[in-house]
């Protein structure tokens, strides 16, 4: 694969450190998007009670500050929340001006048309789980969420935002089937994947994310079109090693992006070495590393 490209901004703000990250790749975000008919924002409320827990609405208005001169079209403003309403979540947090002031339309991923995707059962046995045919069928998919740690994989990022949320809410848990989980999530990223990538880590949530872990106030944001470039980055910056997460070794075993890590990646903005933070892991860290033991 060609080397990547993604961008890396001091953040103070929600607002203004995505709009700066998106900024510097204008171009190739807009010969990529011009023609899509169907263009979503997948944003995050793993619960609709904590803002920490959600993509901050702000980061969604840079997003689509930016995109204006660059599409005319309806976007879909993308969720289906787990824990709680997802109209309610777009009550809580805000997510209702965003209709009143641009051309979106608020989407419950949770009420969409489905069709069938095989993953696997912790014996490795085929079964299948209905997938949003929203998101398999959009021709341009963003995915905006903050880094946060995770009780299962590690750390959730932007591909783990968009594949989990368009799996349909009470079949959603059949995923997690032991150390399958990173198999299943890599099985779902050949299906559907972002096209854009964004993380606000202006404000982070470490320890025992993604609902009920703390405050890290990270100060950075990244953007790119390569999902496993921006997703391995983030990482490094959170203070995890790539291995330790499955489903993105998976992901960069099966070429489905450049990893930071392996030197294929150009990093335009600031020196990653110098926005470094660890964040604190999950309780079930060190069993979660031992992803491939099963």
């Amino acid at each position: 694969m060609n080397n990547s490209k993604i961008t890396l901004v001091k953040s103070n703000n929600s607002y203004d450190g995505v709009l700066s990250a998106l900024t510097p790749l204008k171009k190739d975000i807009a010969q990529k998007i011009r023609n899509a008919k169907r263009v979503i924002i997948k944003v995050n409320f793993v619960t609709i009670y904590n803002p920490l827990a959600a993509t901050p609405v702000d980061s969604v208005r840079a997003v689509l500050d930016f995109l204006k001169p660059y599409y005319s079209s309806q976007i879909l403003v993308a969720e289906g929340a787990t824990l709680g309403g997802t109209f309610e979540g777009y009550k809580n947090y805000g997510y209702f001006d965003l209709e009143k002031q641009y051309k979106v339309k608020l989407f419950d991923l949770n009420k969409d048309a489905t069709s069938s995707v095989t993953l696997y059962d912790r014996r490795g046995k085929p079964f299948t789980i209905p997938f949003s045919n929203t998101v398999r069928n959009s021709d341009f998919i963003i995915s905006v969420c903050r880094p946060k740690t995770h009780d299962t994989v590690v750390a959730t990022l932007t591909l783990k935002n968009l594949l989990v949320g368009s799996l349909l809410l009470d079949k959603r848990s059949h995923i997690h089937q032991g150390n399958m989980i990173h198999r299943n999530l890599f099985e779902l990223a050949k299906i559907a994947k972002p096209s854009l990538s964004v993380l606000d880590g202006t404000v982070g949530m470490q320890g025992n994310g993604p609902i009920d872990g703390t405050k890290i106030a990270a100060h950075w944001a990244s953007a790119g079109l390569d999902f496993l470039a921006v997703d391995t980055l983030a990482l490094y910056l959170m203070g995890f090693q790539l291995e330790d997460v499955g489903y993105l070794t998976l992901c960069k075993e099966g070429r489905l992006g450049n990893a930071f890590q392996d030197g294929s990646v150009e990093v335009i903005g600031e020196d990653p070495k110098l926005l470094r933070k660890k964040f604190k892991p999950h309780a079930t860290y060190r069993s979660q590393v031992q992803w491939r033991r099963d």
